[in-house]
Parts: C-alpha cells; sequence; structure tokens
C-alpha cells in the first residue's frame, strides 16, 4: 500500500458489526478484522514533521496484520474521520438492536 487511502478504501469492503464500549477508536468489521487507531507524538516533529500522528492498526484474533502510520495531518484527518464515521454505524446498529430488545421485553411481559 502506498498511503492510507488505499488501506481505508480496502476496508470499505467490508461492513461494520460493532464498535468497541462506544468506541470511536476501535470499529470491527464483518469478516472479523478489528481495526482501531491511536493519536501518537511525532518523534521526528524536531526534523519539520506533523507534531501528531494517526496510527492504525489491522488485527485478526488478537494478531495485528498491518499497521500504518499517517505521514501528515491530511492522512491522519482521513483516519479519524473515517472512524468517526463507522462508528457512527455502529452506534446506530446497537440502538436498532437495544430499541429490539426493550420493544421484546415489553411484549414478553404484557
Amino acid at each position: 500500500m502506498e498511503n492510507v487511502k488505499e488501506l481505508l478504501q480496502k476496508l470499505e469492503r467490508f461492513a461494520v458489526v460493532a464498535n468497541e464500549e462506544n468506541s470511536n477508536k476501535t470499529i470491527h468489521l464483518e469478516n472479523g478484522l478489528e481495526v482501531n487507531y491511536r493519536i501518537e507524538v511525532s518523534k521526528m516533529y524536531r526534523l519539520g514533521c506533523d507534531l501528531f500522528q494517526a496510527v492504525v492498526w489491522v488485527k485478526k484474533d488478537g494478531i495485528c496484520g498491518t499497521s500504518w502510520g499517517c505521514t501528515d495531518m491530511e492522512e491522519s484527518r482521513e483516519v479519524v474521520e473515517w472512524f468517526y464515521k463507522k462508528s457512527e454505524i455502529a452506534s446506530k446498529m446497537e440502538s436498532e438492536e437495544r430499541k429490539k430488545a426493550e420493544a421484546d421485553i415489553k411484549r414478553l411481559l404484557a
């Protein structure tokens, strides 16, 4: 992969199934992949690099298969926006599941 856009495009092929504990930093995909990121302070800041860097990990069964450190603020912004979008999808799914469970309980106790 040449850039973080390519990685995110590959991940777009898979549906979101959950996020982790209402976190927008860990997303679970339908194929069993877990994708997360964190923001790190760049050790290369004094050499003219951006101060902060988003780093993405793609794991399966707890094992990291690939990671990507963003090269500039634009890439870091893309990563955070991707995770925000995916966490919204996961939150909506969880809300729908909760509403369905509440309706089932009310129906069973009626």
